[in-house]
C-alpha cells in the first residue's frame, strides 16, 4: 500500500500542528485493539481550501501504518467515477467503480465475492426494462462488501478515508451513506475519515450519532513559527508574526509567503522584521497569484471568481446587497443582470463551498482568509472600486438599520465595519470624508431610542456583545479603538435607567 501522491499545490511541505487530530483518531485505533470497538466511528474534518485537510489525511495514513490497521484511501477530486452504460437511478454515477476503489486499497485481503458481485451487477442487459433488476444488484454489491470489510475487521481496525468530499456526486454520497457507511460503522471496528471544504449533511440518525465533526482552524502564533522552522532554512522566523497578521494563520498561505520570503533570503533581500511593511503589498499580491486564483479559485468560472472578488470586501451579505454591490462595482458585467438571476448566481456561489453562510451575522459569507487577503489586495490596487464597495453596503446598512426595529445591533457593527474599512484608504488615494466610528455609533444610538427603558438596555446589551466578540475590528481600529467603543455603549446603558428614575 503506498501513501496518495502529494500534489504540487502542496509546495512539499513539512506537516505541523495537527497534534490533536491525530492523537484522537489514534487513540480510537488503539481502544478498537483493546476493547474490540469504539462507539465514535466517523471522524469528519472540514475547512476551507489549503487548512490541511488533504495533509491530515497523509499523518492519519501513516498512523494506520504505524498501527498495522488496513486502510483505503479515496480523493473525490481524482476520481470522477463516470456515469455507467446504464445508471441505477437517474443517471447517476456507477457506484461500484468507488466499491472497487476501496477493495484496491483493502487488496491484502480476499475479495473474491465483491469482484463477482460487480461482474454479475455490469452483466445486466442495459435496456430499461432491466432498471429495477440492475438497481437490486447494485444493493447486491454493496451487501457483499460490508460482509468483505467486516470478515478483515475480526482480525485488525478498517479505515476508509475520503478526501475533497465536495467534489463528490450527492447522490453517490446518499449511496454511499446508505449502503457502506452506515452498515459498516455499526460494529465499532471501521472507522471512516471524512474531509471536505463544508460538514457533510449526513441524512441518517444511526450516522450522526456516531460523528464527530471538527472544523480544521487557522495556525496560532506558535503553529506558524513551528512551519517556519520546519520549512525553511533560513532564520525567518521573526517575520511569522508579521506574515500570520496578512494570513490569519492560514497554512497553505503561510507556506505561500514563506517561499517568497525564501527567495528574497536567497538574495540577501530579506529585511529586518521593522522594515517588513516594505515588502507587504509583493507578499499579498503572491498570495493572491498563488494562493487564491491558482489554488482556491482553480476552476470557478470568470464570473464566479469575479464575484468572489467583489464580495470579499463585506462580511456578510444577502440576495440585495449581493446585487447592489455587484451592479454598482462591475456594472459592465452585471447590469443586464435580471433581478431573479442573482438568486441563481448566489446558489452557484454557494455550490463553490467557498460561500457559507454565517449563523451569527444571519447572512453569508465569503470564506475568512480568502476575504481577508482579497480585501487588502484590492485596498492596495483598486482604491477606488475599495471604497464603491463599501460605500455601497454601507448606504444598504443604513437603510436596514432603520427598518430592523429593536434588532438593529447586528447590523450597527457592520456599518462600523465597513466605515473602519473606507477609513483606511489614503485621501490620496481616494479622497472621501472619513468618519470617526465613536461619532459615528453615537449617532446610531441618538436616532434610534427606545421608549421602554428594559427592552433599550437590552438591545446596548446585545450590540455590546457583538461588539466585544468582534474578530475584525481590533485589527482595523486596535484593541483601544475597539475599546471606546465598548464604554460608549456602557455609557448609554447606564443613561437608560438613570434617565428612567
Amino acid at each position: 500500500m503506498t501513501l496518495p501522491a502529494i500534489t504540487l499545490s502542496q509546495w512539499q511541505v513539512s506537516p505541523v500542528n495537527r497534534k490533536e487530530q491525530r492523537d484522537e483518531f489514534s487513540s480510537a485505533l488503539e481502544r478498537i485493539r483493546v476493547l474490540g470497538s469504539v462507539f465514535q466511528t466517523i471522524y469528519e474534518w472540514f475547512g476551507s481550501p489549503g487548512i490541511g485537510k488533504s495533509t491530515l489525511l497523509r499523518l492519519l495514513i501513516e498512523d494506520c501504518h504505524n498501527a498495522n490497521a488496513s486502510y483505503a484511501f479515496i480523493n473525490f477530486k481524482d476520481k470522477s467515477y463516470p456515469q455507467a452504460e446504464t445508471s441505477f437511478e437517474k443517471g447517476e454515477v456507477d457506484a461500484t467503480r468507488l466499491i472497487e476503489d476501496l477493495i484496491n486499497g483493502l487488496s491484502d485481503a480476499d475479495s473474491l465475492k465483491v469482484k463477482q458481485a460487480i461482474k454479475t451487477y455490469r452483466s445486466i442487459p442495459a435496456d430499461e426494462k432491466e432498471r429495477a433488476n440492475k438497481q437490486l444488484k447494485h444493493s447486491d454489491v454493496a451487501r457483499a462488501f460490508v460482509r468483505f470489510v467486516g470478515d478483515v475487521s475480526k482480525h485488525d481496525p478498517v479505515v476508509m478515508l475520503f478526501d475533497e468530499t465536495e467534489s463528490a456526486d450527492p447522490e453517490l454520497v446518499a449511496w454511499l451513506e446508505e449502503w457502506i457507511v452506515n452498515p459498516l460503522i455499526q460494529n465499532g471496528r471501521c472507522l471512516i475519515v471524512w474531509a471536505g471544504r463544508r460538514p457533510q449533511r449526513w441524512k441518517r440518525f444511526e450516522v450522526r450519532r456516531r460523528l464527530r465533526s471538527q472544523e480544521l482552524g487557522l495556525f496560532d502564533a506558535k503553529g506558524t513559527v513551528e512551519l517556519f522552522e520546519s520549512n525553511s532554512k533560513y532564520p525567518l522566523t521573526e517575520l511569522s508574526d508579521p506574515v500570520r497578521r496578512l494570513t490569519l494563520g492560514h497554512p497553505f498561505a503561510d507556506v505561500v509567503a514563506l517561499r517568497r520570503l525564501d527567495t528574497l533570503a536567497k538574495e540577501g533581500r530579506i529585511p529586518q522584521r521593522d522594515q517588513f511593511s516594505s515588502i507587504e503589498t509583493d507578499l499579498i499580491d503572491g498570495l493572491v497569484q498563488d494562493f487564491v486564483e491558482k489554488y482556491a479559485f482553480k476552476g470557478l468560472s470568470k464570473e464566479l471568481a469575479n464575484s468572489c472578488r467583489i464580495l470579499a470586501l463585506v462580511r456578510q451579505f444577502d440576495v440585495i446587497l449581493l446585487r447592489e454591490i455587484l451592479t454598482d462595482a462591475l456594472p459592465s458585467s452585471y447590469d443586464n443582470y435580471k433581478r431573479e438571476e442573482f438568486g441563481g448566481l448566489l446558489s452557484r456561489l454557494r455550490a463553490t463551498q467557498l460561500v457559507w453562510w454565517d449563523d451569527r451575522r444571519k447572512g453569508y459569507a465569503l470564506d475568512l482568509t480568502l476575504r481577508h487577503i482579497l480585501g487588502e489586495n484590492i485596498r492596495r490596487h483598486q482604491p477606488k472600486v475599495y471604497a464603491k464597495v463599501n460605500q455601497v453596503a454601507i448606504g444598504v446598512y443604513r437603510d436596514w438599520i432603520e427598518r430592523a426595529g429593536d434588532n438593529r445591533g447586528i447590523y450597527i457593527v457592520e456599518e462600523l465595519y465597513q466605515q473602519a474599512c473606507l477609513n483606511l484608504i489614503s485621501e490620496e488615494d481616494h479622497p472621501l470624508k472619513k468618519t470617526p466610528l465613536p461619532v459615528l455609533l453615537e449617532q446610531r444610538l441618538r436616532e434610534y431610542p427606545q421608549r421602554d427603558p428594559d427592552l433599550r438596555a437590552s438591545a446596548l446589551d446585545r450590540l455590546y456583545h457583538e461588539l466585544e466578540d468582534d474578530p475584525d475590528l481590533p485589527r482595523l481600529i486596535s484593541y483601544r479603538g475597539r475599546d471606546e467603543l465598548l464604554s460608549i455603549v456602557r455609557t448609554a446603558r447606564v443613561k437608560v435607567f438613570s434617565d428612567s428614575n
